[in-house]
């Protein structure tokens, strides 16, 4: 099992463009169960600006989105 989660970011014309990161990857036994929490820092690095805007966070199984949230980010 491959798991990754997926930030779009707001560009600077207000459309979206998304950045995979990768999580784990694991074998499951049948009925067997997976919990973790991530945090993502948003804090200003050279390689990428952040811009405010509705941003968008999904969790990718395999390579298949199962679920999704959207948060606002106020980079002033």
């Amino acid at each position: 099992m491959v798991i990754d989660y997926v930030v779009h970011h707001v560009k600077a014309g207000g459309t979206r463009t998304p950045k995979v990161f990768k999580l784990v990857t694991r074998s499951l036994a049948p009925g067997e169960t997976l919990a973790g929490t991530k945090r993502h820092s948003f804090k200003p690095i050279t390689t990428r600006r952040y811009h405010s805007g509705e941003h968008l966070v999904q969790l990718q199984i395999n390579g298949r989105v199962r679920g999704e949230a959207g948060f606002s980010l106020d980079a002033s």
